[in-house]
């Protein structure tokens, strides 16, 4: 196939619309079937050019109309079988997220030949600012579910011992927590 013009005209039939086809017949695109080649290159080069204006209008019009009812009926198809993140439950949002966890996001203890891991970040600092024999009570205490007996065997103390140290060391990360609860009140007004 190959365009060509045959003036330098300015109808749009003649500035290249015309394709030859395989047999050496003129072939004319979509917007143009419904006349033969003869009748439109009879009439006036005015005709022409408004017949291919509507026609190519007309054209436009189907084609746009086409495409209004395809995207009708993929919304329609979406709408089926697509629900909006605002519908979801908590549960089925939970579902599609994944939290990463690093080792600097956490404060990582070793006691007694066991690691312990805090993950929030405020009882993490207050734990730190203990000495470690209140750290180590607390933690086996409260981590590991061990009782102020099992505690007293492992540190070779009295239960006694252990209880005192436990319930002071509570008194200590509470004042610590209220503490920086106090300054970030403070930090924000």
């Amino acid at each position: 196939m190959r365009l060509f013009s045959k003036n330098a005209t300015n109808s749009p039939f003649q500035l290249g619309l015309r394709v030859k086809g395989k047999k050496g017949r003129v072939v004319l695109p979509p917007f143009l079937t419904g006349k033969e080649v003869n009748q439109v290159e009879q009439s006036s080069s005015k005709d022409v050019e408004t017949t291919t204006r509507y026609q190519f209008d007309n054209f436009c019009r189907r084609i746009l109309i086409g495409e209004t009812s395809n995207y009708r009926k993929e919304l329609a198809r979406r709408s089926r079988h697509e629900i909006t993140f605002s519908e979801l439950s908590e549960a089925e949002l939970e579902r599609f997220y994944v939290m990463d966890e690093y080792s600097t996001d956490h404060y990582l203890f070793q006691v007694m030949g066991y690691d312990i891991e805090v993950k929030d970040t405020l009882i993490g600092e207050a734990l730190e600012a203990l000495s470690e024999k209140k750290r180590n009570i607390i933690l086996l205490s409260y981590f590991m579910d061990m009782s102020d007996e099992e505690i007293g065997e492992l540190l070779h103390l009295v239960r006694t011992t252990i209880y005192r140290h436990r319930t002071s060391s509570l008194h200590q990360i509470k004042k610590y927590m209220e503490g920086k609860a106090d300054d970030e009140k403070r930090s924000k007004t």
